[in-house]
C-alpha cells in the first residue's frame, strides 16, 4: 500500500487498528516487532520529489504503541472523545443514510436523556448490524 501510495503525487493512507495489524496482545505483552519496526520504517521514508503522502493511523491501545515508539513515527496525534449525548449518536446517525426520518426520530425518543460512552467505530459497526 505504501509503495503504490508513493507513485501517486498525492495519496492518503489509512492504518485503521494498528494494534492489530502489528498483533499486540496485552498478556505479556507482546507483538511483532517486524511489523512495528516495518511500519516505522514505511512512514518515515522520503518520498521523491513532488510527491505527498498522508498515512491516518488509528488505535485504542496509544500508550501501549508508545512504548513500542511507533507512535514517534507520526507527527500528529489527534484523541478524539468517544460520543457522550444524545446529540452525538444522533449527528452521527443522520450522517448515516440508512434510517429513514422517522426511525431517526423514534431512536431519538428512546436514547432521550441517557448518557452514553461509545466511539464512532463502533456505532457504525452497531448500524451494520442492524441494517443487515
Amino acid at each position: 500500500i505504501f509503495d503504490d501510495g508513493a507513485k501517486s503525487p498525492l495519496s492518503v493512507v489509512i492504518v485503521d487498528n494498528i494494534e492489530g495489524l502489528i498483533e499486540y496482545n496485552p498478556v505479556g505483552p507482546r507483538f511483532s516487532n517486524f511489523i512495528v519496526q516495518a511500519i516505522r520504517d514505511l512512514v518515515s521514508q522520503p518520498l521523491k520529489a513532488g510527491r505527498r503522502m498522508l498515512v491516518l493511523a488509528t488505535t485504542s491501545c496509544r500508550a501501549e504503541l508508545a512504548e513500542q515508539n511507533l507512535t514517534q513515527a507520526f507527527s500528529w496525534h489527534i484523541h478524539v472523545n468517544a460520543m457522550s449525548k444524545p446529540e452525538h449518536i444522533m449527528s452521527a446517525l443522520e450522517e448515516d443514510d440508512r434510517f429513514t426520518s422517522s426511525e431517526r426520530q423514534k431512536i431519538e425518543r428512546s436514547i432521550s436523556g441517557s448518557r452514553f460512552c461509545i466511539g464512532i467505530k463502533h456505532l457504525i459497526e452497531l448500524v451494520d448490524l442492524v441494517s443487515k
